[in-house]
């Protein structure tokens, strides 16, 4: 289902990403666009950014990572800091940003827009390994339309300029699967191991929300490894190094954080029993875990908390479409209902494209599909607990944690979102009796309208919000 092995003479460069001329205007051009939103606004207009701010702040002023515990970190209508959790990533990147501003001024807009700056970065890299990903997966057209769609959704754009973890967690999910799609076509090796081992760490200490790549991640590896069937015993010890190496690497790279939680919060090595802890104790009255009007704590069911009820009479499907294409500040500036309409349309249209993707790959003549069955099959099994594990998360923290149906919550999935909605977009111009050149121009035409509509979102309501 589009996925395609590489040759023999491309396995010594299978990381190897040449970029077109076109493919790094438009890099600079998102580039360009993030920053810009990054500048645009006061600290504070995104949701948590003060909170999470306090940290790299801690960090910048100090040289130390923060203990959760601290007064001065913990947020008073929360009661608690996010240094509770161990994923330090995003902070230090934003502290070391800070710190070479500090060099020229001290001026706290230029601090805040510092400790930015990452998100932006992450962006940027994000589009460049998204046409990495395409390019090896569904061709030079293929790799245009998954980039765009993915860079330019008005959420996405929201996430690159202002602190926060989410971005960063996308850019290790993008890693993870470029790792993926070049073990697909040229096996295990050195390098995407190095990718993979990046990428893992990358969302590890960035955002749990994503733990579905790594748990996904580990199935591959050994998956892939078996899908080969080596005869040789050389060849299975050389897969025993790499996978051995990969998780050296991880665990050098994130090992400190994890085990720092667990001696400073008694074993509480992922942060989150002494963060509840501290809520219940300090938080305002309303907002305490134990006083929180959640659906479980009303005795409702999931499907009532999904659906339209009296609990809320936007369901809460709707809420989160919304707020995953795109809703600014905290989440109280929507964008006009024209554009929910036009991404309603278009994901339709791709889940069409998915059905009749899936539906060809069953009817394929068994002895061509059977060539990378096992490989494929296992693909889209990681692709499927990548995508499925944020929205159950998101899914389970409305209904039993807070009630807060906000679509960035999912967007660890968007990687594996697109990737099957650009399959569904390119089994429909397939399946069109056009010419290749009207295809072409069909698929410019569309591009330029996911492009312009987020310029128009950008000029009219982002910033004069």
């Amino acid at each position: 289902m589009c996925l395609k092995k590489n040759d023999r003479t491309a396995r010594n460069t299978s990381i190897g990403l040449k970029l077109e001329k076109g493919e790094i205007f438009y890099i600079l051009f998102c580039f360009l666009l993030y920053f810009i939103w990054s500048i645009a606004k006061e600290l504070n207009y995104a949701p948590d950014e003060e909170m999470r701010y306090l940290i790299p702040e801690y960090i910048f002023h100090t040289g130390q990572l923060p203990d959760g515990r601290l007064p001065e970190i913990r947020n008073d209508l929360w009661g608690f800091s996010y240094a509770f959790y161990p994923n330090f990533l995003g902070p230090l990147l934003s502290a070391a940003c800070m710190k070479v501003v500090s060099l020229f001024t001290m001026d706290s807009s230029m601090l805040v827009i510092a400790a930015r700056f990452p998100s932006v970065l992450c962006g940027t890299a994000i589009v460049f390994f998204a046409f990495g990903i395409g390019k090896r997966a569904f061709g030079k057209r293929g790799a245009w339309i998954y980039t765009v769609l993915l860079s330019m959704i008005p959420q996405f754009v929201f996430l690159t300029s202002y602190v926060n973890n989410d971005i960063i967690c996308i850019l290790g999910s993008v890693v993870i699967l470029f790792s993926w799609v070049s073990a697909f076509g040229d096996r295990w090796n050195i390098k995407n191991g190095l990718l993979l081992a990046v990428g893992i760490i990358i969302i590890a200490l960035s955002y749990y929300n994503g733990y579905g790549w790594i748990l996904a991640s580990m199935i591959l590896f050994v998956g892939f490894w078996l899908c080969e069937e080596y005869k040789e015993k050389k060849e299975h010890l050389r897969m025993m190094k790499i996978g051995l190496l990969i998780s050296v690497v991880v665990l050098v790279g994130i090992g400190y954080f994890f085990i720092r939680n667990a001696v400073l919060y008694d074993g509480d090595f992922l942060g989150m029993e002494i963060l509840n802890e501290y809520s219940e104790k300090y938080a305002d009255p309303e907002w305490k875990p134990s006083a929180r009007n959640t659906p479980k704590n009303l005795g409702l069911s999931v499907f009532e908390m999904l659906l339209p009820t009296s609990f809320s009479h936007t369901s809460w499907i709707i809420k989160v479409f919304d707020t995953f294409v795109g809703a600014f500040g905290y989440a109280n500036v929507f964008l006009p209902n024209w554009i929910y309409g036009l991404y309603g349309i278009l994901f339709v249209v791709m889940f069409m494209g998915v059905l009749g993707n899936l539906r060809d790959w069953v009817k394929m003549r068994k002895e061509v599909r059977n060539k990378t069955r096992k490989k494929t099959l296992l693909f889209y099994g990681g692709m499927i607990i990548s995508f499925l594990t944020p929205i159950i998360l998101c899914i389970y923290y409305s209904y039993a944690v807070d009630y807060q149906p906000q679509g960035r919550y999912c967007y660890p999935m968007i990687a594996a979102f697109f990737w099957f909605g650009t399959q569904g977009l390119l089994w429909l111009l397939k399946k069109m009796k056009l010419s290749e050149s009207f295809k072409t121009i069909i698929t410019v035409l569309f591009l330029v309208i996911v492009v312009s509509v987020t310029l128009f979102v950008t000029w009219k309501i982002y910033l004069p919000s």
